[in-house]
C-alpha cells in the first residue's frame, strides 16, 4: 500500500515573495497561507481565535503564475505535500516544514478563480457509478 502524503489549505496569503530563480536556474515562489481557527470555551461562550501560518514553496513555470495573479491578503486553496528540511543558523540546526505546492485556486481577490493547471475538478454525476446497498458484501 502507498503512502499519502497531501496537505489541503484554505486561508489568506499573508506574505509573498517574487519570484527568485536558484543557481540551477530553476524558478521558485516562498509565501505564507494565514488560516485562523476559532475555539468556544463553553463554559463562558467566549470564541476565540487563533492564527496559524503556513509556509508554502512552489516550484516552476506555475509558480511564475501564481505570482503574477495572487495578492496579499487574496484567499487562496493550496495543495501539495508536506516537506520537512533542516538548515544551520550560527551553528545551530533547524527545521521547518512546509507545503510544496502543487496546485492552487484564487477564491477572492482580483483574480478570483484564477486556477493551476493541476487542479483536479470535482467529478460529476454522471462519471460516478451506480451503486446500491446491495451491492456491499456487509
Amino acid at each position: 500500500m502507498n503512502d499519502l502524503n497531501r496537505a489541503q489549505l484554505i486561508g489568506v496569503i499573508s506574505r509573498k515573495n517574487e519570484i527568485t530563480t536558484t543557481s540551477t536556474g530553476a524558478q521558485v515562489a516562498n509565501f505564507t497561507v494565514k488560516t485562523v481557527q476559532q475555539i468556544k470555551n463553553y463554559t463562558t461562550g467566549e470564541v476565540k481565535e487563533f492564527d496559524e501560518y503556513t509556509d508554502c514553496v512552489y516550484w516552476g513555470k506555475e509558480a511564475v503564475h501564481f505570482v503574477a495573479q495572487a495578492e496579499l491578503n487574496d484567499k487562496v486553496y493550496v495543495e501539495g505535500r508536506l516537506k520537512n528540511r533542516s538548515f544551520e543558523v550560527d551553528g545551530v540546526k533547524k527545521y521547518k516544514t512546509e507545503i510544496s505546492v502543487q496546485s492552487y485556486l484564487i477564491l477572492s481577490g482580483s483574480h478570483s478563480g484564477s486556477t493551476s493547471q493541476e487542479v483536479p475538478e470535482s467529478p460529476t454525476e454522471a462519471a460516478l457509478p451506480d451503486v446500491s446497498f446491495d451491492d456491499f458484501p456487509f
